[in-house]
């Protein structure tokens, strides 16, 4: 993560009030893989959360199988760029199960970029501006943001839909995705 944007990002979040993402793990008893589910909005802090659930899972000997499931309606920015930093570099698949909006499309946008994104059928993925504190569009940090998702790879056509996208709205950019996906496969 670029360390320059970090603090026009860190002011442009969503609503205080949101609860944290919940972090569930889920396998068949008796088995020691585990699959893990993260649903909601993404706070400060997750990052840290699932960290500590990787953690206990090797202390217990136990193993991530697969992907990583997620499904979230956004949240903060800053801490959705630590959370597709974390799972870049450990190389962990996400599969998006259901909605993925706001900051969690800078998720899968980024992911999609290193090939460890997987879209289910149900995957509805949308993005926008970053907004600050009061809600207003915050251009500088939409365009830091759609800049360093640029320079990993993220198509123009996505960067676009950030900037261009007003925070008040969402800007689907599913089929862009999949449309990614399968060209990384041909490859």
């Amino acid at each position: 993560m670029k360390t320059a944007i970090a603090s026009v990002l860190v002011a442009a979040c969503i609503s205080a009030n949101a609860s944290a993402m919940s972090i569930e793990l889920r396998g068949e008893r008796g088995d020691r893989r585990r699959v893990i589910h993260l649903e909601g909005d993404i706070k400060p802090g997750d990052v840290k959360r699932i960290r500590k659930v990787i953690a206990d899972l090797r202390k217990r000997h136990e193993v991530l199988r697969g992907f990583v499931i997620m499904n979230s309606p956004g949240g903060e920015v800053l801490e959705s760029f630590y959370l597709m930093d974390l799972f870049a570099n450990t190389q962990q698949p996400i599969l998006i199960k259901g909605d993925c909006l706001s900051a969690c499309g800078f998720i899968a946008a980024g992911l999609a970029a290193t090939g460890n994104l997987y879209l289910d059928e149900t995957a509805a993925v949308a993005v926008h501006r970053v907004y600050d504190l009061h809600g207003r569009d915050d251009l500088q940090a939409s365009l830091e943001a759609a800049q360093m998702l640029a320079e990993d790879g993220v198509p123009p056509s996505i960067v676009y839909k950030i900037v261009s996208t007003s925070s008040t709205r969402l800007s689907d950019i599913t089929g862009d995705l999949r449309l990614m996906l399968a060209t990384r496969v041909r490859n």
